[in-house]
């Protein structure tokens, strides 16, 4: 039976040592924040190189490429409990904890989140719109990317917290899923699924160890 188990790592924890992204053994897949950040600063800052994005979308070899770890070792998180929805990420430039009673300290700074002009859900067509394409940029990247991709419960229906980026102690409806809701991104997230599927889950790749970025894209090497 232990060998149907998949071991999966969030392999961050507070004190000396704790943060150990890429240092688990082999069988283990994990979490990968770079991928994260990466992904956010690229399609909401502008802020990060094309080179670093292209690294992170290509399994992220400078972490994961010793042990002979597989490409799914890198479990790729655009969002997770942790911080902001995916419509927050596009909704918001600020965390807003304060429902909290920690007067709005707790809870990260480095969201990497674009409001697009307004702060808040509530704007106009020309905001919605320029959200909407991020959020579909950011999960189409999610689901293309090489890797094992980890999709936040919630996001596939558009569901927000209202830019709360902490909700661990909100049992209520801010963090409550309607699943009755089908906006449009759902419907993105079935029409990209099939070929995420076919690119790198279901037929594993050797990691890209490094590579140029030029005009026409990414020249890269497999590694050995």
């Amino acid at each position: 039976m232990l060998s149907q188990v998949k071991l999966i790592a969030e392999p961050w924890d507070i004190g000396p040592g704790g943060y150990q992204v890429g240092n688990f053994p082999p069988l283990f897949a994990e979490w990968n924040d770079h991928f994260r950040d990466s992904a956010r600063r690229f399609w909401l800052q502008q802020n990060v190189s094309l080179g670093d994005f292209a690294q992170r979308f290509a399994a992220s070899s400078d972490l994961f490429a010793r042990d002979g770890k597989p490409p799914s070792a890198t479990v790729n998180p655009v969002t997770a409990h942790d911080g902001f929805t995916l419509r927050d990420c596009v909704c918001f430039n600020q965390k807003h904890n304060e429902a909290n009673g920690e007067e709005n300290r707790d809870g990260t700074n480095n969201n990497y989140s674009n409001n697009h002009g307004i702060e808040g859900l509530e704007a106009n067509f020309a905001v919605i719109e320029r959200r909407r394409a991020s959020a579909h940029a950011l999960l189409t990247t999610l689901l293309l990317a090489q890797g094992t991709p980890m999709l936040l419960a919630g996001d596939e229906q558009g569901h927000s917290q209202h830019g709360n980026n902490n909700a661990y102690c909100r049992d209520n409806a801010l963090t409550w899923l309607d699943w009755r809701r089908e906006p449009g991104i759902n419907r993105l997230y079935r029409g990209a699924d099939p070929p995420a599927a076919s690119y790198s889950g279901a037929h594993p790749q050797p990691l890209v160890a490094g590579g140029m970025a030029t005009s026409a894209g990414l020249i890269a090497t497999p590694s050995p």
